[in-house]
């Protein structure tokens, strides 16, 4: 595991392309554990969108041991690219209506934000794309392309 840690962190942006992200005080990266892991590692990341709507990439049946040996041995595994709102309703996570988002920019980051993940359709591999490679990417498509 500390083999596994160091190789994903070392190379965690080894195929992205040089660039530095705009600030947007609607838009973040937040660290958090991997599903299954523990709390007090926080090495998965996902987008939050005006502080209600998250945005994740994370592999189809993360905690099966066929995807973690997979994973382990750098080999890709299918993978999904998760919408959910921060604040869940009794009925769970849901995508965003129109009516939700208080205000016309936050809705467009939203929007693009949504559309991004439902076209989304990439395996995860931890060194070329992995969930920092897909959030670093999905900040960049939603800021840039409501401009």
């Amino acid at each position: 595991i500390c083999w596994l840690v160091i190789v994903s962190s070392s190379l965690l942006f080894y195929n992205v392309e040089p660039f530095s992200l705009p600030s947007d005080p609607r838009v973040e990266i937040r660290a958090a554990p991997l599903i299954g892991g523990p709390s007090w590692l926080p090495l998965h990341c996902k987008v939050v969108v005006g502080g209600n709507y998250m945005f994740d990439y994370v592999p189809v049946n993360a905690t099966q041991p066929a995807t973690l040996q997979r994973l382990v041995s750098l080999q890709a595994v299918p993978a999904t690219a998760r919408i959910a709102r921060t604040v869940v309703s009794e009925e769970g996570p849901e995508i965003p209506s129109e009516a939700e988002i208080p205000d016309a920019s936050t809705k467009l980051l939203v929007e693009r934000a949504v559309k991004y993940c439902q076209g989304y359709e990439e395996d995860l591999h931890l060194v070329y794309n992995n969930c920092w490679t897909f959030a670093y990417n999905l900040v960049r498509c939603i800021i840039y392309d409501s401009e």
